[in-house]
């Protein structure tokens, strides 16, 4: 399928009217069968082959199929092996920022985050759609600590959600 890449002027007002305002983490929108969208705040080089890929997987995977302004030029800076730094609002979808890059990368993506509800809430949704993750915080017991930690120590790709102490 064709990907369709639409830049909009710079603000939320140019979303198209059945685009939802609502996090697209993990949501998937009522209506998955187009081919995804880019809505981006400023417009940019045509998307890298490492982004194409990781749109098809996002709409194969997450059934998302439009990315909200920033998103684009986010993944594209992680997936290149660049430094981001990603300041975004409540709600604007970070956390598709570093998941979708995520499944095109090799090794372990670590996300620390103080925030154990909300840890335990993405690796639930990541793990019932078959995405490899882990998490190691204080409400683990011993032995599934143990097999967070050895399934850490084998290095193949996953998401792993850590606690600061961590």
């Amino acid at each position: 399928p064709t990907i369709v890449i639409r830049r909009s002027g710079g603000d939320d007002d140019f979303l198209p009217p059945h685009a939802s305002h609502a996090s697209n983490d993990l949501t998937p929108p009522s209506v998955t069968a187009s081919a995804p969208t880019i809505v981006s705040a400023t417009p940019s080089e045509p998307p890298s082959p490492a982004l194409l890929r990781a749109l098809e997987k996002m709409r194969e995977v997450f059934h998302i199929r439009e990315l909200r302004p920033g998103q684009a030029e986010i993944m594209e800076a992680v997936l290149a092996g660049r430094d981001t730094l990603a300041i975004m609002p409540t709600g604007a979808g970070k956390s598709l920022c570093y998941q979708l890059p995520a499944l095109e990368l090799p090794g372990v993506t670590l996300v620390v985050s103080p925030l154990i509800a909300l840890m335990k809430d993405q690796h639930d949704k990541l793990a019932e759609l078959d995405i490899e993750v882990l998490r190691l915080d204080s409400t683990l017991s011993p032995r599934d600590e143990q097999a967070s930690l050895a399934r850490l120590s084998e290095n193949r790709p996953c998401i792993a959600y850590v606690t600061p102490e961590r």
